[in-house]
């Protein structure tokens, strides 16, 4: 897993693992003989020996009060303090990263005029990990369970933020029962995917120091059940609608609530399937990008709903509904 959380400290890499793992593990060891984030992260780099499979490693922490990102280059032995965004890993087209860009720019300021309560924080996270979920949406890989598994974390002056739970729906102009549904879900510092296209849930994880392959694989375990669990009760944070013919994506904060006013998500007892009661009006949303006659996959429409509960009348009929179509329907189908 290439986004790690350590005691107080954030760090993240792209490049060559071995090359990246070594420095964050000699920065852990350094940390842990009390130096600080700074100095940790100057005795690191010195502890490893740079190679041709050069890595890009991001240190993230709090200092004096106030957040710092440090960029080191472990070919050239090289460290950077970052004030701005900063786009490392595989190449994307030119549009994408100016897009990327503009949406950071978009939501920071958003979060600058809320204020950074821990769940508005957490609100602005969960569209731009979203957007970029969105990006391998053509790809073949998400339907094997291996692409699109972003994730987000955030440091705070007391530790660092995993993202909460999120359910990705990749779908066209018509969502359908078989549509890819894929969940990330961080349990035990792991992060799990359930997909409903392949059995079994994929485990990511990272040994932890000192820690043996055996007690890893447990805590591994552990962590599966944990997320299949919330799977099976479809209980998420954040449903995620990502129209790949529109290219819009549509945030709705669920609050691990099976109903929102214009939602509700369905666990019909049966392996590895979530049933989805969309709402006409959620569908619309889902398809309308304002002032774009010609949607480009560079460049996305990301939309953010609040939870908003759903009345007794309208659960009731929802229920009814998804059990007549979902449960009735496999059966018949079996």
């Amino acid at each position: 897993m290439k986004l790690a959380v350590r005691a107080d400290t954030l760090t993240g890499f792209a490049g060559d693992v071995r090359t990246a793992r070594a420095l964050i593990d000699a920065y852990a060891e350094a940390r842990a003989l009390k130096l600080d984030a700074r100095k940790a992260v100057s005795e690191a780099l010195i502890s490893v020996t740079p190679c041709e499979n050069d890595a890009d490693v991001l240190f993230a922490f709090y200092e004096s009060e106030r957040p710092f990102l440090l960029h080191v280059n472990v070919a050239t032995s090289t460290i950077d303090e970052v004030s701005g965004l900063i786009q490392l890993g595989s190449t994307l087209p030119s549009g994408q990263h100016e897009w990327t860009r503009r949406l950071v720019s978009s939501l920071q300021n958003v979060l600058n005029r809320l204020g950074s309560h821990p769940l508005h924080v957490e609100r602005i996270f969960s569209q731009l990990v979203s957007a970029f979920q969105s990006y391998g949406v053509h790809d073949y890989l998400p339907q094997h369970g291996v692409g699109g598994a972003f994730i987000a974390a955030w440091v705070i002056p007391d530790g660092v933020r995993w993202q909460s739970d999120h359910l990705y729906v990749i779908h066209g102009e018509t969502p359908s029962f078989d549509d890819l549904m894929c969940a990330t879900m961080i349990r035990e510092e792991s992060l799990c995917l359930v997909n409903n296209q392949i059995s079994g849930t994929k485990v990511i994880t990272s040994r932890r120091p000192l820690e043996s392959d055996v007690d890893a694989r447990a805590r591994a375990k552990i962590a599966a059940s944990n997320a299949e669990s919330s799977w099976d009760n479809a209980q998420f944070d954040y449903f995620v609608s990502i129209n790949k013919s529109r290219h819009i994506v549509t945030v709705l904060e669920m609050r691990r609530e099976q109903h929102h006013g214009l939602l509700s998500l369905h666990a019909p007892n049966m392996e590895n399937s979530i049933g989805i009661v969309w709402s006409e009006t959620f569908v619309n949303l889902a398809n309308k990008m304002e002032g774009v006659e010609e949607p480009s996959p560079e460049y996305m429409t990301v939309k953010f709903l609040p939870f908003r509960e759903a009345s007794e009348e309208l659960r009731a009929k929802r229920e009814q509904f998804a059990w007549e179509q979902f449960v009735d329907w496999r059966r018949d189908k079996g």
